[in-house]
C-alpha cells in the first residue's frame, strides 16, 4: 500500500513536470515562429519569389496561419502587424487586381471577387488596428475621442501600423466606392496616412507618397474636405503647411502629381505600381494615350530581378501593365 501511494505520487510529479515541459517547449516554438513570421526575413520568403502564382496558392495557409499564432500569442504586437500587411498585400495582389482584368463578361465574378477583396482589406486593418492599440496606451479610446492626441502619441515606430492600417481601409472603399457611409469615416485614415507623412515621409521607399497620389486623382474631393474638417487639429493643419511650403495649390491633380513625383523621387522610379497608379488617373480621364503609354512602358522597363525584396511585386504589376497596353481599348475612345 505504502508503495503504491509513493508510485502514484512518483508518477503525478513526473507528469506533471513533462506536461509542464511540453507546454514550455510550446510556447518557446510558438514563440519562435511568431517571431519568424513577423520579421523581414519571414515575408521575404513570399517577396523574394518570382513565381506570383505559387504564392497565390501558398498564401491562404500562410495567413490561416497567422491567425492561429494570433490566438496562442494574443499579445504579440508584431505578429498582428505582420498579419495584417499579409491580408491587406493578399487582397490587393491576388484577389482585388486579378478581379480588374476580367472582362465584362464576367461581371458577377468579378463582383464577388471585389466584395471578398475588400472583406480582407478590412481583416488586415483590423489586425493592424489591434496591434497600434498595443502599442499606444488607451490607443482604442483616444482616437474616437481626441484623435489628434493620439496622432500626437504616434511616432517612427508607428508609421508602419499608421500606413497599413490607412491602406487596408482605402482598400476596402475602393472595392465598393459607392459605399458613402464607409467614405465619410475615411477621415481618420487620412489623418493616420498624414501623421505617417510627417514622421517618416520616406517610409517604404515613397509607399505614403504614392498612396496619397491615388487618393487625390481617385475619390471624391468631398470625402477630402470632410477629411481635414474633421481633422483640423491634426491631418488638416499639417496638411495645409505641408503643401504651401512645396507651393502646391489646392488642385487636386497639382497635389496627386506632387505626390507621384515625390514617391518616384524616393523610390528611384523602381516601383512600376507608382506607374500605373498615374496611368489609370488623369491620362484617363483627359484621354492622354500618349502619358498613358508611356508610364506603362516605364513599369514594364524596371528590372524584377534587381532587387531580389520586391520581385513578386515588380512581376505582378508587370503583368497588370502587359495587361493594360494590350486592353487600351477599354479605357480610351480613339481606334487602334
Amino acid at each position: 500500500m505504502k508503495k503504491g501511494i509513493h508510485f502514484s505520487i512518483y508518477l503525478m510529479l513526473f507528469s506533471s513536470f513533462f506536461l509542464g515541459s511540453c507546454r514550455s517547449v510550446e510556447k518557446v516554438a510558438v514563440s519562435r515562429l511568431s517571431d519568424m513570421l513577423s520579421s523581414d526575413a519571414g515575408a521575404s520568403a513570399f517577396t523574394r519569389d518570382n513565381d506570383p502564382q505559387l504564392v497565390a496558392d501558398a498564401l491562404p495557409f500562410a495567413l490561416k496561419m497567422y491567425e492561429l499564432l494570433m490566438e496562442m500569442n494574443p499579445e504579440d504586437s508584431a505578429l498582428r502587424l505582420a498579419a495584417g500587411k499579409a491580408f491587406i498585400m493578399y487582397a490587393n495582389g491576388f484577389i482585388q487586381t486579378p478581379a480588374s482584368m476580367l472582362s465584362d463578361d464576367d461581371y458577377e465574378e468579378q463582383q464577388a471577387m471585389l466584395e471578398r477583396a475588400g472583406l480582407m482589406y478590412i481583416r488586415g486593418r483590423n489586425y493592424v488596428l489591434e496591434s497600434l492599440y498595443m502599442e499606444i496606451k488607451d490607443g482604442e479610446t483616444l482616437v474616437e475621442q481626441d484623435l489628434a492626441e493620439f496622432l500626437e502619441k504616434s511616432g517612427k515606430k508607428q508609421v508602419p501600423h499608421l500606413y497599413w492600417a490607412a491602406a487596408g481601409d482605402f482598400g476596402a472603399f475602393s472595392c465598393d466606392p459607392f459605399d458613402m457611409e464607409q467614405g465619410q469615416e475615411l477621415y481618420k485614415s487620412f489623418a493616420f496616412l498624414y501623421r505617417a507623412l510627417e514622421v517618416d515621409e520616406a517610409y517604404a521607399d515613397g509607399s505614403i507618397h504614392d498612396l496619397l497620389m491615388t487618393l487625390w486623382a481617385s475619390l471624391p474631393r468631398s470625402i477630402i474636405d470632410n477629411a481635414f474638417l474633421e481633422t483640423a487639429e491634426s491631418a488638416g493643419l499639417f496638411a495645409s503647411g505641408y503643401y504651401e511650403k512645396f507651393q502646391i495649390s489646392q488642385d487636386a491633380e497639382a497635389r496627386s502629381r506632387f505626390h507621384f513625383e515625390k514617391a518616384i523621387d524616393l523610390s528611384e522610379g523602381k516601383n512600376p505600381g507608382t506607374y500605373i497608379s498615374m496611368a489609370l488617373s488623369y491620362p484617363v480621364m483627359k484621354q492622354n494615350y500618349d502619358e498613358f503609354e508611356s508610364l506603362l512602358l516605364k513599369a514594364l522597363e524596371q528590372d524584377p530581378y534587381e532587387n531580389p525584396d520586391t520581385q513578386l511585386m515588380v512581376l505582378i504589376y508587370q503583368k497588370r501593365a502587359a495587361w493594360l497596353l494590350d486592353h487600351r481599348e477599354d479605357y480610351f475612345l480613339m481606334d487602334f
